[in-house]
This record gives structure tokens, sequence and C-alpha cells, in this order.
């Protein structure tokens, strides 16, 4: 099984656990520079290559979007636009997902730990689990991605619900 998460930002990330451990990572593919958009060829290749690599056994844990406070007008309609986007595609490919609201993914995966900064929280989680892992974008970067960290807590929290829930 693999299980994919999804940061659908603009600044977002892909991110697919297997048995194996992190088996993709990637940032939410973009197009331009400076005032960027979704580059929805890309983010269809990406979802089509993870689809046939699985052989159909994933499922997808999608972030929820939703308004935050004091996140500016622009940003909230991105985030949204991305969300229906990674939706539209998940659907027309044949991919399964599950919604996945912040609040969910964040309690269970920063338990214990301080959630004032979630992008900070993200990154020392996704360190933690697993320190093999190159969490940058790129290797000029001086910090992880948080849209890459923020995909795997959402993998990783979906990947355990569907553990626990076959132990069941």
């Amino acid at each position: 099984m693999v299980v994919i998460g999804i940061d659908n930002g603009l600044d977002g990330g892909l991110v697919a656990l297997s048995s194996k451990g992190v088996v993709w990572m990637e940032v939410t593919p973009t197009i331009g520079k400076g005032k960027r958009s979704f580059d929805l060829s890309g983010m269809r290749r990406s979802l089509v290559v993870l689809k046939s690599d699985a052989r159909g056994d994933l499922i997808v844990g999608l972030e929820r979007a939703q308004a935050m406070p004091g996140q500016g007008v622009s940003s909230t309609f991105s985030t949204g636009f991305g969300h229906g986007l990674w939706q539209g595609l998940l659907v027309g490919i044949g991919i399964p997902f599950e919604l996945v609201s912040p609040q969910k993914w964040q309690r269970t995966m920063f338990e214990g730990i301080n959630r004032t900064d979630t992008k900070a929280a993200s990154a020392l989680v996704a360190q933690r689990l697993r320190p093999d892992v190159d969490w940058r974008a790129s290797p000029r970067c001086r910090k992880s991605h948080d849209g890459l960290t923020d995909a795997f807590c959402i993998a990783e929290f979906l990947r355990r619900r569907l553990v626990s829930e076959s132990a069941e």
C-alpha cells in the first residue's frame, strides 16, 4: 500500500510512503516566476506516475482547504484553488482519496510538541521520524520545505490510521 500526503498550497508538496519508507517527494509543480501558478500537467503527471508505480494499491490524504485567521484573501483563494485542482485530478485519474483536516493530522502528529508554529513543528516531526530524508526543496535551500514536511505528516497520519483500523 502506498499512502500519499498532499499539502495543496502553491508552496505545497506531495510525499508518498510505502513499507520501504519515503518513496516519492516533490514540491507542488508550478509554472512562472514571481507570480506563479499551478502546473496542471505537472500535477497530473506526478499522480499518474504514482498510480502506475503503486499498481492501484494507494490512497491519498488531501489536506482540507480552509481560511486561516490572519491569512490574506489571495493566499486563501490560492489554497482553495489548489485544493479543487488536486481533487479534480484525483477523481479524473481514479485515485481514491480522503480529505484530512489540518486540526486532525496536527493534533496527532504534533503530540507533545509546541504547535504555535505549525511549519516548524512539521519540520521537526519529519526530521525526527525520517532523519535519512533531506526535506529541503533543493540542495541550495537552507531549511526544510514546509510543503514537503506537511505532506509527509499528512501521509504518516493517514498511514497510522489505516494500520490501526486494519489491526481492529
